[in-house]
């Protein structure tokens, strides 16, 4: 019983994995993580595959625009994600009332970082979502501000300076 209970709380070093640490917050915050320690090691064995098999198969994680980690291994995500952009261009064209900014970013992440570098005290950090650019003055605002072509899928703008799209920093 001793061993089993040990499984529900990892030890702490000083140079912890933060992907480990990650994945185990999110293990610990499931829904089905056991309020009991578990019966013997293989009852822990047979969660933890479940918990796996969820994880990488069906959790839809925000890093990573909403899919799974399965999805972006094996080179699925540039569809699904593509899917996802017509249909709420589809639902902003229908419903435009419902929406007063650009949809939702839906282009691949490039490159993922866990803990990415903080910004040094008084360094001016600009926005991490996409920004939306509708007139000309916007346009160039963010160019002097990020030093980058900006991009919003659906601004009429973006479509019709053909500014590349990809998410500014």
């Amino acid at each position: 019983m001793a061993r089993c209970r040990a499984l529900l709380q990892p030890p702490y070093v000083s140079d912890d994995n933060p992907y480990s640490q990650g994945l185990f917050r999110t293990l610990k915050h499931s829904p089905s993580y056991p309020r009991q320690p578990f019966a013997d090691l293989a009852a822990a064995h047979g969660w933890v595959q479940r918990f796996v098999a969820w994880y990488n198969g069906e959790h839809r994680q925000s890093g990573i625009r909403f899919v799974t980690p399965n999805e972006r291994h094996f080179g699925l995500e540039q569809s699904h994600l593509a899917r996802r952009h017509e249909l709420y261009e589809k639902v902003r064209r229908r419903r435009p009332e419902r929406w007063s900014r650009c949809t939702r970013n839906w282009t691949p992440v490039a490159l993922l970082l866990l803990n990415p570098e903080q910004p040094q005290r008084g360094q001016v950090v600009g926005p991490r979502r996409a920004a939306c650019i509708e007139t000309p003055a916007d346009l160039e605002h963010a160019r002097r501000v990020t030093g980058q072509r900006p991009a919003c899928e659906s601004s009429a703008l973006a479509r019709s300076h053909e500014v590349t799209m990809r998410q500014l920093p």
